[in-house]
């Protein structure tokens, strides 16, 4: 991994400090607390950008412990301590992914010569919990921890208000949704809509704007055990942050696991953080990236022509991924896609560049990508990497350069299904 010497490089004398202070919210479950990491390789992370990465400093968990970035976990804040200032953010446990997302952006804002705030960030989600956990329980019945999620945001941006007036938070970022694979149609889409919903009022009562809604894409479990090919949330997902007028990120499915479950290593955050940093500071160029999914899909015959090309921007062509990632893992088939009612005999990527064309031995009645539910545990290597049952290769040429990652970056298709009647 050449995070450490990548920031190093780049870093001192190129990104410029500024009086002005942005929060960055990024909560969540697992995925977005981060990976658990050696103390060598944190305090690595912790002095990458200690003047422009900061966090309210003295506040405490409810257990009397200092709280640092990567949060209370599943604990509440000691609402009788208050923070008086802003210190460098730094981590006693894991790296949570919005610490490599705000050092990330803070490289890509220097580079694009974009307004460079200092980025406030701590975690105030917890591992593993539902959609459900995540609001401010006035409507739909919830989980275990009643309002600790929601109450925990509120007391820390409260914190920051205060000892920073001003401050504003442009973008609420969630990542969460592996806990509720197996949900029903619906289910998440009424759940995880309402939690958006309490998040974003109680941003906008506090800081005074209300943040743009964004949120990369869960991907499969490595085991298709975990609801299968409804998986409804992948797309529930996407329809909720897109209702409100969002920005639907980078999918995780193109990042290899690193336990054979659902979690990257620690180069895998800081490739899908980087990921995110790029979508985000494209925006702020002013050149927003569309939801990479397909608006139409049309059947003719037994071909299916999926449409891509409203969701590309200028210059912009579809390509299937020609590296072999999946091969030693259990290979991908059909560069992704699935069809109901047929067999795929063919796909390509259409002569525009646009579309991508699946030929078929009868005229299906469904298709998907990156959508399987195939159990691929056992393919994981000695290491324990293996990638997620969800698995695509389809993306776009354009290459990222990375910031932080190791390697170079794309847009990866979102993962999307569809009816054809």
């Amino acid at each position: 991994m050449t995070l450490g010497k990548t920031i190093h490089a780049s870093m001192f004398g190129v990104v410029a400090q500024t009086d002005a202070v942005q929060a960055l919210l990024l909560d969540g479950q697992s995925l977005a607390q981060g990976a658990n990491v050696s103390i060598a390789r944190r305090n690595e992370v912790n002095r990458l950008d200690r003047a422009g990465v900061l966090m309210p400093g003295g506040l405490k968990r409810s257990d009397g412990l200092p709280v640092v970035v990567s949060g209370t976990f599943s604990l509440g804040y000691d609402e009788t301590v208050s923070t008086s200032e802003l210190v460098p953010a730094e981590s006693d446990g894991p790296t949570p992914t919005g610490m490599y997302v705000a050092i990330a952006l803070r490289l890509r804002r220097a580079a694009l010569g974009l307004a460079n705030p200092r980025v406030v960030f701590t975690f105030n989600g917890v591992s593993g919990q539902s959609a459900d956990e995540f609001d401010d329980d006035m409507s739909l019945p919830t989980g275990s921890l009643g309002t600790l999620i929601h109450d925990k945001r509120g007391y820390w941006m409260e914190q920051l208000a205060a000892v920073s007036p001003g401050v504003v938070a442009p973008y609420a970022i969630h990542m969460q949704g592996q806990g509720d694979a197996a949900a029903a149609q619906g289910w998440y889409a009424a759940a995880m809509g309402e939690a958006w919903d309490d998040w974003l009022s109680q941003c906008g009562d506090i800081f005074g704007v209300t943040p743009i809604p964004c949120a990369p894409q869960i991907g499969g479990y490595v085991s298709g055990s975990h609801g299968g090919k409804e998986y409804w949330v992948c797309v529930e997902q996407v329809e909720i942050v897109e209702a409100r007028g969002g920005i639907v990120l980078n999918p995780e499915y193109p990042v290899i696991t690193g336990d054979n479950n659902v979690h990257p290593k620690d180069a895998g955050y800081a490739r899908l953080a980087d990921t995110m940093s790029f979508y985000l500071t494209e925006r702020e160029a002013g050149r927003m990236i569309p939801s990479f999914r397909p608006t139409s899909a049309t059947l003719i015959g037994n071909q299916l022509v999926l449409d891509y090309g409203a969701n590309l921007r200028g210059g912009e062509r579809l390509t299937f991924d020609t590296s072999g990632k999946y091969n030693a893992y259990g290979g991908c088939a059909n560069q992704g896609f699935e069809v109901t009612g047929a067999a795929i005999t063919s796909v390509t990527i259409g002569a525009d560049h646009r579309t991508v064309v699946i030929d078929c031995d009868a005229p299906p009645i469904g298709w998907a990508y990156a959508m399987q539910g195939t159990d691929m545990s056992a393919f994981a290597d000695g290491d324990g990497q293996n990638y997620g049952a969800h698995r695509g290769l389809l993306r776009k040429t354009a290459k990222i350069t990375p910031v932080i990652a190791d390697q170079t970056l794309y847009q990866w298709a979102l993962s999307w299904r569809g009816a054809l009647v």
